[in-house]
């Protein structure tokens, strides 16, 4: 064991270099209990309700949620609890490395997430909707979830 002096350990103080130049920080600001809160800036709310800003940016439009999953587990069960290897055996991740395809519906999702430590989930993307089944034999599935039509060349 060591008996020497010891020192408490103090990391180095780096520079920070930037090519901007440092901002100002603003002055604390109260809450209504009182305590001071620092290090934050008050966002000014427009003057009026018809204080129309264009110099601020729209936030983009959100993109609509996935229809399906891809699903594969990617770890073992063995020497894992009993209820984790029944959830894994309802949505039939038997076999190690095989993508299933699930919908994605809240009931489905909540059984994923009861073993989310085990497997791996991609989106299904598709450009548009996705294509009638009498169709499906000329699309493909690939690994990195997109759905996209095969094309077919001709030999003459």
């Amino acid at each position: 064991m060591y008996r020497g002096r010891m020192v408490p350990f103090s990391p180095k103080k780096v520079p920070f270099f930037s090519s901007t130049p440092p901002q100002k920080r603003s002055a604390p600001i109260k809450n209504i209990s009182g305590a001071d809160r620092h290090h934050t800036r008050c966002l000014s709310a427009p003057s009026s309700p018809r204080d129309d800003r264009t110099d601020t940016p729209t936030a983009p439009a959100p993109t609509p949620a996935h229809r399906l999953h891809m699903v594969r587990r990617v770890r073992g069960y063995l020497r894992r609890p009993w209820w984790e290897k029944e959830q894994l055996r309802k949505l039939e991740l038997d076999k190690r490395l095989e993508w299933k395809i699930f919908p994605n519906v809240p009931s489905v999702n909540e059984q994923l997430t009861s073993v989310r430590h085990l497997i791996e989930i991609r989106p299904i993307v598709t450009d548009g909707p996705l294509p009638p089944r009498d169709q499906l034999e000329s699309y493909q599935l690939l690994e990195n979830g997109h759905f996209v039509f095969k094309v077919k060349v001709k030999q003459t």
